[in-house]
């Protein structure tokens, strides 16, 4: 039965519905539970639901996803705690468990703003604009931001925005408050930021003692700035949480309840302290509220009401047996038993920098390695846990096949295998440059006693670089190792450049490395973590996280605890907690069970304030352990499972490298000899900007200032070598999981005085845990002796955890009883008695140890006290005193225990101080109070004070009220003094506050004043307020320029539009300027202001050219300096200008309100047109007199004028976008005849002005918030622009091209892409897909497509993505994209959800946004099979179709493709097929009608060629790389050759016939082509004609075209490399003697011919004879054979069509008969017979050959097959 369980069975006053739950802290402050985590998420998972973080503890949520869950409190503490530990977590509500998102939230109040740095400005995340940012206008602590949320939610977690550079005005420090009401919240975050560019999201404190706090208020309070001079700024805040009301509605009834509970169980505490019985029975007997577990109640009334002792024991002996001292057994800290570990046998080397693991099923601990102080050490020991024996196992691994001798590596143990793994080194500096810096991996295989090599070269797989002082821990769950941290190993560098690595797993199944987070410089994105070293990695395979305990860094101090969550891929930081800082040492147990007591101490009344002094210990958190932690040259951690508990070993050094270390290390050293609990007192003072916890110990302002200096001492046992240490401070730490405290186990500064034996302090050590019996073994280590930098350790300690169990509280307990009972038995003077009782208390307060050196001093100070107040001791009472003394109380001190011996002497003393009087109820009181610390919390009575509560109140209510009466303008208090100075620095402080509480009208009418100054619409001085008369005069001006531009231009096109219906007339800019140059600036500077004014004067034209009197909109174009989205800024506003950019949405063309007219709901009267501008506008008054209607109207459709309307989303060109930064965005808006210009994808112009419309974000406050857009007056297309017709030097340009014939398509092919070198073919390739085949259209409406798609593949270096890039910024309409980083929605289309109407919508993709155009798309074999199925359709037929969300839609993808892949190996293997080669599958490649393999062969004078001209592009640059065209010349050739439609002849036609025919011959054939040949690749041969005549520039198809398309897809057709054929034979066995009449002598002949030339030949002579012998066996004939010539002329008739001159056809000759020479006298499958009229005995040598050569026949039993 646990303690909960049994206080329920035993008193009944605790239930599971109203668990009774007080303050966990001995403090008034509220106790938060869930401690601040900064959260680091990584980008690919932000929004991720594969990773939902259920099985996560609160402060492991993940705050950087849209959605997930979180549990309220860490299930470990539901699930794993011990009896011990359920007091220590917090219970309440039951566990939560409910997703959370972004609150919306609005500005409530404010303190004050500097400048236009307004509040409003953190609703916005603008990390590049430094005006989006709330700066205070002071750096006082008085500053403050509150938000106020839509509704009540409850707060998970809170994101701060940053600008994108370091700033002196982050926050250093602040706090954020949280609560349902302005005027009371709750802490809920005292931390610091970190002055960077990230954006941190921190988890809030989100319980008080168990009750989650709803909050609708937040209030942010800055404290520091990073630099003081300077206010603060926040720029950005982000909330997450939930606002179910469900949930957050039943929470915030269970706060209430709460609140209203405690303040009941506050004001019983309060009756009952004072005596008020009559109102402590009513009110309990109302509320029915308990104030504390009956059992309690009774021991109070026995100990203060009564006196009765021996009732008092009994009720301590039943809690015991009901274990409710449990709990307070579990919070008390370990002590440390230390025991030097001497085995029988050898031991190893003294040594440090040496790694250990443990096996712990077979019990034995594992040491490797390390440095002796001259060398390294690669000796291999074993441990037995049982018998403490070392054994060695190699003196030298690498004479096994193991590592090298080595230092500072990492080594972890596998669980599964049985197997320990050893990885990196230390390489001092001056052999860094010779020896390989390899980071090998080894694995021991301990069964087996075998080494094996797993890696020798980590980096090479994905791994980490060599590294030294990392951490490995190994998974048993997944059977991987992590490895994090650790310096990197540069060649020839010191230790001022450093990198530090990241965190890799190495899967041991699989032997494969992964990357998953890597330091902070080696990748720019918003998530990282900071690498760093001397610190400690464990693993916890059941919770599936990684424990980061961290230790240095040079860029910033990190945390102490890191958290990694496997699932997730999450990191979370654990930040300091500023309000913990009470500069006091870290809890050990002996101040734990000492401080206890100290509330005897306290006099009446005095509670709260002593308990704040004290606190409780264990909640209370310190920065010194992080100091230590951070400042630690060793770092050992081990993790306890099953309680929970990490256990950590630091080691600080003293020294020049670790100078942060120095006051700390100073000042406990100097306590080395105290014989006190602890040596004296720490404080903090402020210095400077005072602490952060990012800031060094230097800085901090920590100092220690001891009672008295130590005395010296070793600090040390029997081991170690012996000798002082006095430049190292060794600390143990325990870190429990489930509340995230810190206590200390032990420390070597004063671990001569406490412990007793224990090793001497050292760093550079190592320790094993051993699970099964809860101990750790340590060995080894230096001890950093200035006179022996040499010296190490080789001693080896156990270390064992104790701590007191509930007998050992009992008598504790049961001795504050007895000592009560003795001085009421002395009945001497009270406040003597009740002093001596406090002052020499068996377990005394820590102030006791500085006075308490002899055994009597603090005994006679009290006698005097007693003498002092003339009370002489009672001599009757002695002797039953003493003996009760004697017998009762002496049993129960611990005489091991020298505080409890010391203060059972200086109890006697009270003897000699009796006095007639007795002791008072107050005395009792006090050791009544002291008992409550062995109780669970949950039953105690509050811990606060109902003083306290009051004394807030009435400040608070007096606050309040001044503000209530400064916001209504009440006068102020006549009174004088206090009160009306408080009022008036309040009134001073809350002056900006109030005018932040401006009405809406006045802000609204301040805002159209300044934006109409702004646009200098405000009137002048003598100027009309209803006439414009400068707009008036342009307008005159502006008509003039319409009727008098060149060749009446402007006044046909008016003339033209349509009398009845509105129309636009197209000015361009340039003529404007060249008109009047004043009135071109004006327009520039006020367009929006004039643009009415050239509508009407448009109007007046129009109707002078006949076109009628119907509106005229005025579009302007042709500015001469557009400008870029980015550079788009406020003061722009209303100004004319261009802008250009890719369009990538294109909303429905809907009508627009332009003019309304209004009928008033009253009397009915319509009104006058009501212009519309971006919002909504009705008459602000009836225009009927006797009416005055303001509000009611409605909208007359059928007068009132409508226009259409589209709104197009604009992205800024890729050459705009900066280094690092993502592409920006602006809404375009449209109107009349611009409405469709444009489609997505298209590279678009738009002129208009730039305008600010309110902001539809319900977050938006007091109407200040506004977003840019960008209405346009003119759209166009930049390929229609570039389009316009050609001037005469153009048009002669192209006249001279379609000339040039076979030259031009020479010059434009060495016009693409002039910077790559080479690569001719592929040039050509690409210069025929830029001009395309001819797209036709069957009659049964079956669409051809002429686009050519082209693959280049090739080895790295050979230029593809340059290629792509030249092709992608040629076209009007190219896209460039990645084939990995974009998916199948990305590349063809998808459904998404419109903003603004919530219907879906299709959104255009990479090939849609590249209709008519190139789709670019380089790593296409890095893509997934799924999405390279999704582009079939795209790439054959050309459409996308889409399915989804009620949208079935065939969309069009007119584009060519033009892909670059690597190769599967990294380098094209030609042994393989290109199948074989790429990652590609067979569909996908035949809709390639172009391959283009790139093979970076090594060749002296091509790569001569390529160095030299890559050197000169960089000297010369673009002199350097000259192209006969520029790209602009071949933009206008291109588009001139793609209109002509060139026609297939017949001679080209039969061509096309012959060559598809070869090659399903060679695919069909021996000879093993690169894929096969299908119908698609006629059509390519089609396709690639047509852009051949088009190059030429000339309408029919050639064979010269024909012969040219085969040439480039026979370059695809790569064939499979195989080894020569010898076709050189004997000339002494030559039965087929040679043709000297057919072999051209002036060429020389070849002794071999390739192998898949060879079996072409070969096959098709054998079918020849195959088939003539199969001619003869069927006319019943002797079978004649054929003769070599005739054979030969056969061959070279049916290769005709291949062979383009003599030179060929002499080659292709003497090549067959050189294959028949090879059948005959090598293979032996054709037989030469002689002629039937030869005589047998004529001699064949004088015998004269035929003159067309011998008879030839096959072998009968040749195969066909073979």
């Amino acid at each position: 039965m646990t303690a909960h369980t049994a206080v329920e069975a035993g008193t009944g006053m605790e239930t599971d519905t109203e668990p009774m739950l007080v303050d966990d802290n001995s403090s008034t402050a509220p106790h938060m539970t869930n401690s601040n985590y900064r959260i680091i998420m990584p980008t690919s998972s932000i929004g991720n639901r594969n990773h939902p973080a259920t099985s996560l503890p609160a402060w492991i949520s993940a705050g950087a996803q849209s959605k997930t869950y979180f549990p309220a409190r860490s299930p470990i503490a539901a699930n794993e705690c011990t009896a011990a530990d359920e007091d220590m977590v917090q219970e309440g509500e039951p566990e939560l468990r409910t997703e959370y998102d972004v609150l919306p939230y609005e500005i409530f109040a404010w303190s004050n703003h500097s400048a236009n740095f307004l509040p409003h400005n953190i609703l916005t995340d603008r990390p590049h604009d430094q005006a989006s940012r709330w700066s205070t206008n002071a750096n006082n602590h008085r500053q403050f931001i509150t938000l106020r949320l839509e509704r009540p939610a409850l707060v998970r977690s809170i994101k701060f925005g940053k600008f994108y550079k370091t700033h002196v005005c982050n926050l250093k420090e602040f706090k954020v408050f949280g609560g349902m009401s302005p005027d009371n919240m709750i802490e809920l975050l005292y931390s610091g930021l970190r002055n960077d560019s990230e954006a941190e999201t921190i988890s809030l404190k989100q319980r008080l003692n168990g009750h989650y706090i709803p909050c609708q208020y937040i209030k942010i309070q800055p404290l520091l700035a990073y630099d003081q001079k300077f206010n603060f700024s926040i720029w950005h805040v982000e909330l997450r949480g939930t606002m179910d009301a469900a949930v957050v509605g039943q929470l915030s009834r269970a706060f209430a309840w709460y609140q209203e509970r405690e303040a009941v169980r506050t004001c019983l505490k309060f009756f009952r302290d004072r005596g008020y019985t009559d109102a402590f029975d009513a009110l309990a007997r109302q509320t029915r509220a308990q104030l504390e577990a009956p059992v309690l109640g009774q021991l109070r009334q026995a100990l203060v009401e009564r006196r009765d002792y021996a009732r008092a024991e009994q009720l301590l002996r039943e809690a015991e047996e009901r274990r409710m001292f449990a709990a307070c057994a579990g919070r008390i800290p370990y002590a440390a038993r230390w025991r030097a570990v001497a085995g029988a046998g050898a031991v190893p080397a003294a040594r440090g920098g040496h790694q250990m693991c443990v096996d712990e099923e077979r019990r034995v601990a594992y040491l490797y390695g390390g440095w002796d102080g001259v060398r390294n050490l690669d000796d291999l020991w074993a441990l037995s846990l049982d018998s403490g024996t070392w054994r060695c196992l190699s003196t030298s691994t690498r004479e096994q096949g193991g590592p090298g001798a080595r230092s500072c590596h990492a080594m972890c143990f596998d669980s599964v295998r049985r197997s320990v793994y050893v990885m990196g080194r230390y390489v001092d500096h001056e052999y860094r440059g010779a020896a390989a810096l390899d980071n090998d991996l080894f694995c021991y295989d301990t069964v087996g006693d075998e080494w094996l090599v797993v890696s020798e070269n980590t980096e090479a797989l994905g791994g980490p670089r060599l590294v030294f002082n990392a951490q490995m821990a190994y998974d048993a769950r997944r059977q991987r190792v992590y490895v994090y941290g650790g310096k990197v190993v540069q060649p020839d560098s010191g230790d001022s450049t450093i990198v530090y690595s990241g965190l890799y797993s190495f899967d041991v199944r699989r032997h494969r490395w992964a990357r998953l987070k890597p330091d902070f410089h080696m990748l720019e994105q918003e998530q990282h973590v900071r690498g760093r070293y001397f610190h400690a990695l464990l693993v916890d395979s059941e919770q599936q996280r990684l424990y980061i305990v961290s230790s240095k860094r040079d860029v910033s101090v990190p945390s102490d605890l890191i958290v990694y969550d496997i699932a997730t891929d999450t990191f979370f930081e654990k930040m300091a907690d500023l309000g913990a800082r009470t500069g006091r040492p870290p809890m050990t147990q002996a101040r734990y069970l000492h401080e206890q007591q100290a509330r005897q101490q306290a006099p009446a009344g005095g509670g709260e304030r002593t308990a704040r002094a004290h606190g409780d210990g264990v909640a209370a958190d310190n920065p010194l352990h992080v100091h230590l932690l951070q400042d630690g040259r060793t770092i050992r951690a081990t993790l306890d499972t099953g309680r929970q508990e990490i256990y950590v070993l630091a080691s600080v050094q003293n020294d020049v490298h670790a100078a942060a270390a120095g006051p700390l290390l100073q000042s406990l050293m100097a306590a080395r000899g105290e014989q006190a609990g602890y040596a004296g007192t720490l404080y903090a003072q402020a210095q400077g900007a005072g602490f952060h916890p990012c800031s060094s110990l230097m800085d901090s302002g920590v100092r220690y200032a001891p009672e008295r200096a130590g005395s010296g001492g070793t600090g040390g046992g029997t081991g170690g070598g012996g000798g002082q240490a006095e430049h190292i401070l060794m600390v143990v730490f325990c870190y429990h999981i489930p509340t995230e405290t810190w206590t200390q186990v032990h420390s070597s500064a004063r671990a001569a005085a406490q412990m007793g034996e224990a090793p001497a302090p050292r760093f550079a050590q190592d320790w094993v845990f051993d699970r099964a019996a809860r101990r750790h073994y340590m060995f080894g280590g230096n001890p950093n002796r200035p006179n022996d930098k040499s010296a190490r350790f080789n001693d080896t300690w156990q270390l064992e955890f104790t701590r007191p169990d509930s007998g050992d509280i009992l008598r504790r307990a049961l001795y504050l009883v007895r000592q009560r009972r003795f001085l009421d038995m002395c009945a001497g003077a009270e406040a003597a008695a009740s002093s001596v009782a406090c002052e020499h208390s068996a377990i005394p307060s820590p102030n006791d140890s500085a006075g308490s050196g002899s055994g009597s001093g603090g005994g006679g100070g009290a006698v005097k006290r007693a003498r002092a107040h003339g009370q002489e001791p009672a001599r009757g009472r002695t002797a039953r005193a003493l003996a009760y003394l004697q017998r009762q109380v002496a049993p129960l001190v611990d005489g091991s225990d020298a505080h409890e011996s010391r203060a059972f002497h200086a109890l006697s003393t009270a003897l000699f101080g009796m006095s007639e009087a007795g002791a008072d109820g107050e005395a009792g009181a006090r050791v009544y109070e002291a008992l409550l610390a062995y109780f669970p919390r949950r039953q105690q009575q509050p811990a606060g004070q109902l003083e306290s509560y009051l004394q807030s109140a009435a400040a608070l209510a007096s606050e309040t009220s001044v503000r209530r009466r400064i916001a209504e303008g009440d006068a102020w208090p006549s009174s004088a003094g206090a009160a009306s100075q408080d009022a008036s620095s309040l009134a001073t402080r809350d002056a900006p506050a109030r005018r932040a509480a401006t009405t809406s009208e006045e802000v609204q009418e301040e805002r159209a004043r300044r934006l109409q100054a702004q646009l200098g619409l405000l009137p002048r001085e003598g100027q009309s307020k209803v006439r414009d008369e400068a707009a008036e005069a342009f307008a005159v001006i502006f008509e003039g320029f319409l009727a008098r531009a060149e060749d009446g231009r402007y006044m046909r096109a008016l003339g033209a539009l349509r009398g009845d219906e509105p129309g636009t007339v197209e000015v361009d800019f340039a003529h404007v300027m060249a008109h009047d140059e004043r009135a071109a600036a004006a327009l520039v500077e006020n367009y929006v202001r004039l643009d009415a004014y050239m509508a009407r004067a448009a109007r007046r034209a129009r109707a002078k050219a006949g076109g009628g009197g119907a509106a005229v909109a005025v579009a302007v174009f042709g500015l001469p300096a557009p400008q870029r989205i980015r550079a788009l800024r406020a003061a722009r506003i209303g100004q004319l200008a261009g802008v250009g950019g890719t369009v990538t949405r294109t909303s429905e063309v809907r009508p627009e309100l332009a003019s309304g007219v209004f009928a008033c709901g009253e009397c009915g009267a319509e009104s006058a047109p009501v212009a519309q501008q971006f919002r909504y506008t009705e008459p602000a008054v009836c225009d009927n007199p006797l009416c005055q209607n303001r509000a009611a109207w409605t909208l007359v459709v059928a007068r009132s004028r409508f226009a259409d309307w589209q709104r197009v989303r604009v992205q800024e060109d890729a050459g705009d976008i900066p280094a690092g930064s993502m592409p920006r965005t602006l809404d375009v808006i449209v109107r009349g005849d611009m409405v469709e210009r444009v489609k997505p994808g298209d590279r678009a112009r738009f002129t208009g002005a730039l305008v600010a419309v309110p902001d539809a974000d319900p977050r938006a406050c007091d109407r200040l918030a506004h977003r840019l857009a960008f209405v346009a007056c003119h759209a166009e297309p930049a390929a229609a622009a570039d389009s316009a017709r050609p001037t005469r030097a153009e048009r002669e340009e192209l006249a001279a091209l379609a000339a040039g014939g076979a030259r031009t398509y020479a010059q434009l092919a060495a016009s693409v892409a002039p910077t790559v070198f080479g690569h001719d073919d592929v040039k050509r390739g690409l210069l025929l897909q830029l001009l395309g085949g001819v797209h036709k259209r069957t009659r049964e409406g079956m669409r051809l497509r002429g686009d050519i798609n082209v693959c280049v593949v090739g080895d790295p270096g050979t230029a593809k993505s340059q290629l792509l890039k030249f092709v992608a910024a040629l076209v009007p309409r190219g896209v460039f994209t990645s084939g990995k980083a974009s998916s199948a929605a990305g590349l063809t289309a998808s459904v998404v959800r419109d903003d603004e109407t919530g219907d879906f919508t299709i959104e255009a993709g990479a090939l849609m946004l590249a209709d008519h155009g190139v789709c670019c798309i380089d790593e296409f074999d890095k893509m997934d099979v799924a999405d390279q199925v999704a582009i079939h359709e795209a790439m054959e037929q050309q459409t996308i179709t889409i399915a989804k969300a009620g949208i079935h839609a065939t969309l069009n993808a007119r584009c060519a493709v033009l892909a670059a892949a690597n190769p599967v190996a990294g380098r094209y293997d030609r042994r393989l097929t290109l199948r074989q080669n790429v990652a590609m599958s067979a569909p996908i490649m035949s809709r390639f009608d172009l391959f283009f393999v790139v093979l970076d062969a090594a060749s002296d004078a091509a790569d001569f060629n390529t160095a030299r001209h890559i050197v000169a592009v960089h000297q010369r640059r673009a002199a350097a790389a000259a192209a006969p065209f520029a790209p602009a010349a071949l933009r206008r050739f291109v588009r001139f050759a793609r209109a002509i439609q060139p026609a297939l002849r017949e001679d080209a036609a039969r061509l096309l016939w012959c060559a598809y025919r070869d090659l399903r011959q060679d695919d069909a054939g021996a000879a093993r082509n690169a894929y096969r040949i299908t119908v698609r690749q006629l059509e390519s041969l089609i396709r690639l004609s047509e852009a051949l005549a088009r190059a030429h520039c000339v309408d029919v198809i050639t064979p010269a075209h024909v012969r040219e398309a085969v040439r480039l897809l026979r370059r695809s057709i790569v064939h499979v490399e195989m080894d020569d054929v010898d076709i050189a034979a004997d000339e002494d066995n030559e039965p087929l003697p040679a043709d000297s009449q057919l072999a051209p002598e002036p060429l020389p002949q070849p002794t071999s011919i390739r192998r898949d030339h060879f079996e072409r030949i070969r096959a098709m002579l054998a079918l020849r004879l195959h088939a003539v012998s199969r001619a003869d066996a069927a006319d019943d004939a002797d079978p004649e054979s054929v003769r070599r010539d005739d054979l030969v002329d056969w061959y070279l008739s049916q290769r005709e069509d291949a062979l383009a001159d003599e030179a060929d056809l002499a080659r292709e000759s003497h090549a067959a008969k050189m294959v028949l020479k090879y059948m005959a006298s090598v293979e032996g499958c054709v037989i030469a017979i002689r002629d039937h009229h030869e005589s047998p005995a004529a001699d064949a040598a004088t015998e004269p050959e035929h003159p067309r050569g011998p008879l030839l026949m096959l072998h009968p039993n040749f195969s066909l097959a073979s």
